[in-house]
């Protein structure tokens, strides 16, 4: 129960600090501990409404269809009790068969739709969570890669993704 209650004050906190305050989001939540963390957080502390984005790329088989249903179920549980509705995007089979990286492109698809949700919606925000690992990862990958102090840095808490629409992302320490 600690442990729900600091992460609720860190994702009220975090949500503090954005310009122009957030009333509604879409957040992404992929099925994973850190997105359902993340929504539970937002479901809880949002005014307004909390658009969840699910991106079912389809590379697992039934596990992914999985992940789908898992949130499905979840967005109707929150809905219950707050503004929540549910949005999937199916990766069709010829978008992952492109050439090039696999994670990249993956990666490219989800915030290109993402962007298009929060436009559509008219909502300036789009939420992702990340681990501590998530963030190490990206250091260390930017490392293996050659880059220079400037580029030697984690995951930005915020990227614009449109004129209208930015991306924050809080990991937690």
């Amino acid at each position: 129960m600690a442990r729900r209650h600091r992460l609720i004050r860190l994702a009220r906190h975090f949500l503090s600090e954005c310009r122009p305050p957030v009333e509604d989001v879409v957040a992404a939540v992929s099925g994973g501990p850190d997105s359902v963390a993340l929504l539970r957080a937002l479901a809880e502390i949002v005014p307004g409404q909390v658009v969840v984005a699910h991106v079912n790329h389809g590379l697992r088989g039934a596990d992914s269809d999985g992940d789908e249903e898992f949130v499905r179920e979840l967005v109707a549980k929150l809905a219950a009790t707050s503004r929540v509705s549910f949005k999937v995007y199916r990766v069709a089979a010829e978008q992952q068969s492109e050439p090039g990286n696999l994670e990249a492109r993956g990666r490219r698809l989800r915030y290109d739709w993402l962007a298009s949700v929060a436009d559509a919606c008219g909502i300036p925000w789009v939420a992702t969570g990340h681990t501590a690992d998530d963030q190490a990862e990206t250091v260390l990958f930017r490392l293996l890669r050659g880059t220079g102090l400037d580029g030697l840095r984690g995951i930005a808490p915020c990227r614009t993704l449109t004129r209208q629409a930015s991306a924050i992302r809080h990991s937690p320490a």
